[in-house]
């Protein structure tokens, strides 16, 4: 038995060692690995350059890989055109037909498959049904909103029941508020479809709040793939935690103590932890002062910033050190412990300390 066939289909879409460079000893990505399973909308995020559009790109068919190997579903991609792959598309530049009408746009790639007229003009009517536009069919796509030409772009790309959707950051170019609304209709219709999708974003909040998991791409590799929810729990590496806002990193040399925090030090939950760097998360800060454990600090609040949801408080965190350690920590917005926000709003800017407590399961171990 070829097991190597077997391990392929067990991943809807599966990714060995895929590497693509454009000049002369530079790769856009190296050895990059991936498995998706079947139903589930990933995002690539990551930085620009990071080569999250040509990892795309490439899964689509529009560029060819230097070396690796793409299979979906057991079928081996390298050598099928993209007519043939059945994948839907949804770019930046959405690109409708300016001489086509609403109907026309959607129906276009069923007319290239050939359906017959009559169940052209039904699917057409679910696909505007499906994203709200019921009664568009003949408007010009020229008299169309930002947001409506985007639904127009996902029904048409959504019409010929594509067995995997491609996303290249399709939402960038509208406001906050809009993109916030469609990506939520978007994934409420890729779950009602059970369509297996991937989306490119360089934007935290949006691959966070859309997707089932996230995939971040560093210099040309998968760094990590978790959900959204693990990734916020153990972001694994410096880089992730970085990239994800997190910044209380901290040497640790392998489980050496020296160089960290009296208080920190004889932790004893941190003996086991192996890593070169500890990750304090930004929700380490324990909210209940009615005798919950945790990790006791003595600190100055040098600033609280409001932040919409919570608040985000700077600490210099004191010990017998030379340099206090600052630590930037998050204050959900609650009515559970509301003299904690208002005990440590009156001491921001003075040189008032607090004693606060810390989670010892937010503090953990980070790889370089």
């Amino acid at each position: 038995m070829d097991h190597s066939r077997v391990l392929n289909y067990m991943a809807f879409l599966r990714i060995q060692e895929l590497s693509k460079g454009f000049v002369a000893h530079y790769s856009v990505l190296t050895n990059l690995n991936l498995e998706i399973t079947q139903g589930k909308f990933v995002c690539l995020l990551g930085a620009s350059g990071s080569g999250k559009t040509t990892l795309l790109r490439i899964i689509a068919g529009l560029e060819q890989p230097d070396k690796g190997e793409l299979w979906l579903e057991g079928q081996d991609l390298r050598n099928v055109p993209v007519h043939e792959r059945r994948f839907g598309f949804m770019f930046q530049d959405h690109v409708l037909f300016p001489h086509k009408s609403v109907g026309a746009n959607i129906a276009y790639g069923l007319q290239m498959q050939r359906w017959p007229k009559a169940k052209i003009r039904r699917r057409v009517a679910e696909m505007l049904d499906l994203v709200r536009l019921s009664g568009y069919e003949k408007r010009n796509v020229r008299e169309l909103s930002g947001g409506e030409s985007q639904r127009v772009a996902l029904a048409r790309s959504l019409a010929p029941s594509p067995r995997l959707l491609l996303l290249d950051e399709p939402l960038s170019s509208l406001d906050r508020n809009l993109r916030d609304e469609l990506g939520h209709e978007l994934r409420n219709i890729l779950r009602t479809l059970h369509i297996t999708a991937i989306y490119v974003t360089h934007d935290q909040d949006e691959a966070f709040a859309l997707a089932d998991q996230v995939a971040i791409l560093h210099e040309g590799q998968i760094l990590c793939k978790d959900t959204p929810e693990g990734l916020h729990q153990n972001p694994g590496s410096v880089f992730a935690a970085r990239f994800l806002r997190m910044h209380n990193i901290l040497p640790w040399n392998n489980g050496r103590t020296r160089g960290l925090p009296t208080w920190l030090r004889g932790a004893p939950e941190f003996c086991s932890l192996d890593g070169p760097f500890l990750l304090i998360r930004p929700d380490a800060l324990v909210l209940t002062t009615g005798g919950t454990a945790g990790i006791s600090i003595s600190a100055r609040v040098k600033t609280m910033s409001f932040r919409g949801r919570l608040y985000e408080i700077e600490l210099e965190v004191l010990d017998d050190k030379e340099c206090p350690l600052r630590l930037t920590l998050d204050l959900p917005l609650t009515d559970a412990e509301p003299e904690l926000a208002l005990r440590l709003r009156s001491a921001a800017g003075t040189t008032d300390t607090v004693t606060l407590a810390l989670k010892p399961d937010s503090i953990l171990p980070l790889t370089r």
